[in-house]
Parts: structure tokens; C-alpha cells; sequence
């Protein structure tokens, strides 16, 4: 059965299902989920799907809509109790009408098309893309979902706001298995000019969170990444050979330990979020000589002699 789902304090699915689906009613009964928004017919059966795939991720599939093909009567309408819905493989007209709906509602949407992908066109798709707050895929659909949308999956992971403007992009390979235990990035400003990863690096710590910003000591790679022509990286080198770091390009990188777990990710992403919003409580000053920001009236303390301790070998 297609559904999609509205998560408050617990889920809630909605689907449309027929004669034959009083077995999966019972089970969500009895597991204390709220089936208030599952439809059932009396004159369909349940969808139901048949679905071959081969090590290469082609697949088959013998699909019936059944009653799912009237999902599109049920209506999602803005609730104080839901703050997060999933769309979810469904009909075709109530994935297209759902979606607008959750946007209607001011309701987050992770979108999640599955086997559903191959019924929309490219405008549907970037369309889709655009509304949700989330888009999953697994490999076999995001290649399909970048070949239909004309969009690149660099393109298509991009952090968007609710208005589709990007707000952060993350490089690195998207293969899992080459992904190390860092994350390169930068987030976007309105005006569609990156943040000065400098003083996002600093705004950071305001949420206890310890950040690199920089080129990490690849600075040509940096600048090959960060697509810099050559009057860009020559404008930058001059400033820095005359002592002002003020614009130094780079990125922001945030490095994961084994003694980080989950939430520390989400930290990580609540605090890009205030940053990205304007939300932070410090007031800064640019050093144009480091290219550092300080607290304003920061006074750095100088050491003008240390005495290293004496070392006896044994």
C-alpha cells in the first residue's frame, strides 16, 4: 500500500488500502500507531508489488495500484501536532497533490519516491526536489533521478531552504565507500556568495562545536575545488603577501572521531542551521591581519618567555 507518513510525537501513516488490508490495520492497532488517516475500500484490493532486481540493480517489477489509486482523496492539512511528514511511494496523483499540500501546511517533507520514480517527468521530479526538506535514494534511483532532472548529484544533494535556495554545499567523493571521517564544506549566504568560512569557524564554538576552516594545507586543491579562476586566486595571493588575510578562500571541515555518535551529528546541523539563519548571540571583529574573528574587545594574551621543563634520559 503507497502511503505517506505525518510524525508527531508518533507516526502516523496515511494510505488508502482495500478489502484485503484488515490484517495490516490490526498490526498497527496493536503496535498503538494512529491509522486515523488510513482509508479503507471495499470494492479494491491492497497495492501490491513484485519487484526482481540482478546484482547490477536492474530490475522488474509487476506492480497493481489497486486502492492506492484513490489516495489522492485523502487531504493533509496543517496540524500543531505534526512537524515532520515522509512522501512515500503512493499514487501518482496523491504524491503530486501531497506534496504541494505539505508545503500548503508548513510541514517539512522528506521525499521518497522508490519505485514510484519512473511515473514522474523531469519538472515533476525538480519539482519534488524543491518542495522537500529531504530527498532519498538509493543508487539505482538517484542515478535515475539525475538523468531525468538534468541536475548533477552534486547539484541534487545540495542544502536548500524552504524558498529551494541553497544554503550549503559539501565536497567529497558521494560514493560511501570512499568516504573518510571528514566533511569539507561552506554554507551559502542569501546573496548566493559563500559564508566567510573564517567566522563560521568561530561561530562554532558557540555551540561547543570545533570546526577547521581554511585549505588545509592543499591550497591548490582548494582552489581547483572551489573553481577560483586565475585574476580570483591572484587578487587573493596579493592581499595575503601583503599581510591581510581578510579573504582568503577556503572551506569548513568537520572531523568525526570513534567517540562521536549521532548526535553529535545533529549538533553539527543545528548549529550550521543557526548560522545559516543569523541565530547566534556573539558579536564579532575581523583581524585582517590573521583572518581570525574575535569576540569584540578580544585582547589575545602574549607570551614573551616560556621555560620548557628539562629532560633526563635514562
Amino acid at each position: 500500500m503507497g502511503s505517506e507518513m505525518c510524525i508527531r510525537d508518533s507516526p502516523m501513516p496515511m494510505a488508502t488500502i482495500g478489502m484485503d488490508g484488515d490484517g495490516y490495520l490490526e498490526r498497527l492497532k496493536t503496535l498503538g500507531i494512529d491509522c486515523g488517516f488510513v482509508r479503507r475500500l471495499d470494492d479494491a484490493y491492497t497495492a501490491q508489488a513484485m519487484i526482481i532486481t540482478d546484482q547490477d540493480n536492474n530490475q522488474i517489477n509487476g506492480f497493481h495500484p489497486g486502492a492506492m489509486a484513490q489516495a489522492h482523496l485523502t487531504v493533509i492539512s496543517a496540524r500543531s501536532d505534526i512537524k515532520l511528514g515522509i512522501l512515500a511511494p503512493d499514487g501518482r496523483a496523491a504524491m503530486l497533490q501531497h506534496a504541494d499540500q505539505f508545503v500548503a501546511a508548513d510541514i517539512p517533507f522528506v521525499f521518497d519516491p522508490g519505485q514510484q520514480l519512473p511515473r514522474f517527468d523531469g519538472a515533476e521530479l525538480r519539482k519534488f526536489v524543491d518542495q522537500a526538506s529531504w530527498v532519498t535514494v538509493n543508487d539505482y534511483e538517484g542515478k535515475m533521478l539525475s538523468d531525468r532532472t538534468g541536475w548533477s548529484m552534486e547539484e541534487l544533494t545540495a542544502v536548500r531552504d524552504r524558498e529551494a535556495a541553497r544554503v550549503l554545499r559539501v565536497f567529497g567523493p558521494r560514493d560511501r565507500d570512499r568516504l573518510g571521517a571528514t566533511v569539507a564544506l561552506y554554507l551559502v549566504a542569501p546573496d548566493g556568495q559563500p559564508y566567510d568560512v573564517y567566522e563560521v569557524e568561530r561561530r562554532a564554538a558557540e555551540a561547543r562545536i570545533s570546526v577547521r576552516s581554511g585549505c588545509f594545507c592543499a591550497h591548490p586543491y582548494v582552489v581547483h575545488l572551489l573553481q577560483l579562476d586565475e585574476a580570483e586566486s591572484t587578487r587573493w595571493r596579493d592581499h595575503l603577501l601583503a599581510g591581510d588575510k581578510s579573504d582568503m578562500p577556503g572551506m569548513v571541515r568537520a572531523s568525526f572521531g570513534c567517540y562521536n555518535n549521532s548526535d553529535d551529528v545533529d549538533r553539527l546541523v543545528e548549529m550550521l542551521g543557526r548560522i545559516s539563519r543569523g541565530e547566534y548571540q556573539g558579536d564579532y571583529v575581523l583581524d585582517r591581519h590573521t583572518g581570525e574573528y574575535h569576540p569584540r574587545n578580544f585582547r589575545a594574551v602574549s607570551f614573551t618567555h616560556l621555560t620548557l621543563p628539562t629532560i633526563y634520559s635514562v
